[in-house]
């Protein structure tokens, strides 16, 4: 199923690029070389920024499709590929490489985002999730959860809203939806 929105572009080193959904592939190379040691129930804007500022440039060459490329043409690259296409991309201005970065996280949702870990990350993350919940007084909490039946279970709010990487480190103050990235959680109360 290929997906139908219009993509954003974006230009690096005079060659255009969209970014829309992974393939399966690319999702392996993500979890493999940008994700592995990433715990997505702690990601902030501080720790976003962190991962963007080591490994942008690769998940950039990863989940970038040239245009008039398809997506099944990026899947079969191979690795040395994917690799010379982040050197090149390690040239270009950090401003850029971190924009382009941020909006990968918006555009792949937290179920998209579990489903490129391994099953070890995955049951680090149900743990967390469980030892979260006993110490917050949860009833009815056992190790056949719906967390440990369902790794879509993103970390909420104490409304039962989703978190997003742009309001987890908000004071809450806000009524209105977040609009996208931001750093106005820089400096706050947020750990990191």
């Amino acid at each position: 199923m290929e997906q139908t929105t219009t993509a954003k572009i974006y230009e690096f080193d005079g060659v255009q690029y969209r970014m829309e959904r992974l393939s399966f592939q690319q999702a392996q190379w993500m979890g493999e070389h940008v994700l592995f040691d990433v715990d997505l129930g702690e990601i902030d804007e501080l720790r976003l920024h962190e991962l963007l500022r080591q490994r942008g440039h690769l998940l950039l060459a990863i989940a970038l499709i040239e245009v008039g490329q398809t997506r099944r043409d990026k899947s079969a690259q191979d690795w040395a590929a994917i690799a010379t296409l982040a050197r090149a991309l390690a040239g270009n201005p950090v401003d850029d490489i971190l924009a382009a970065g941020r909006d990968f996280f918006f555009i792949h949702p937290y179920e998209s985002l579990v489903g490129m870990l391994s099953g070890e990350q995955i049951r680090a993350l149900r743990r967390k999730a469980l030892a979260l919940a006993i110490a917050n007084g949860s009833r009815n909490v056992s190790s056949s959860s719906a967390m440990e039946t369902s790794p879509s279970s993103a970390p909420s709010s104490p409304s039962g809203d989703r978190t997003i990487v742009s309001d987890i480190c908000s004071d809450g103050s806000s009524t209105a939806p977040p609009s996208g990235p931001s750093l106005d959680s820089v400096g706050s109360s947020c750990p990191g």
